[in-house]
């Protein structure tokens, strides 16, 4: 559990929909994602392989919202038969076929474009990033205003995605 991983997106999504979800691992925001999590959501901690193996194969569905190259887990919960709903980018890319095997949301990365963007439109930014952030307390708030908005839209993407799997057992 770790936060390039992005499980606050899946918490956030299970939390407004109330459909149980559990969370298998553990890592260095753990307390942080079970202080946001509602009693829908249930953490379950570090699990056996075996006992990983049934998580997946009684789950409806395996929820993964990180960027990897090579996401193990992803093949993991195909091989018990799990379809996945993932970010589409990375690895899942390249083991998932849609709509065959799981779906794909969109969009984790499009943070950066949009960042990049907003410093292209303020010329005086563009001139160094990390002092500009320093002295610049007004650019902090749009870029954590920008952040939040981006990954409320993820969200609402990944509810979307969710909500046409029918059912109550999820994993992530």
């Amino acid at each position: 559990l770790e936060p390039y991983k992005r499980i606050d997106l899946i918490i956030e999504a299970f939390n407004d929909l109330g459909w149980p979800l559990k969370i298998a691992g553990t890592g260095t925001i753990e307390d942080k994602l079970k202080a946001m999590a509602k009693p829908n959501i249930e953490f379950v901690g570090r699990v056996s392989n075996d006992d990983l193996r049934i998580l997946y194969s009684e789950a409806k569905a395996f929820i993964f919202s990180a960027v990897e190259d090579a996401g193990m887990t992803v093949v993991e919960a195909q091989a018990c038969g799990t379809p996945v709903i993932a970010l589409r980018a990375g690895g899942a890319l390249e083991t998932i076929k849609e709509g065959v095997s799981g779906e794909f949301f969109d969009n984790q990365t499009a943070l950066l474009n949009e960042v990049k963007a907003l410093l292209k439109n303020n010329k005086d930014v563009v001139k160094s990033l990390s002092s500009v952030l320093e002295e610049n307390n007004d650019l902090q708030k749009q870029l954590q205003a920008l952040m939040h908005e981006k990954a409320q839209i993820i969200k609402q993407d990944l509810l979307t995605k969710i909500k046409t799997v029918i059912g109550i057992n999820f994993i992530c």
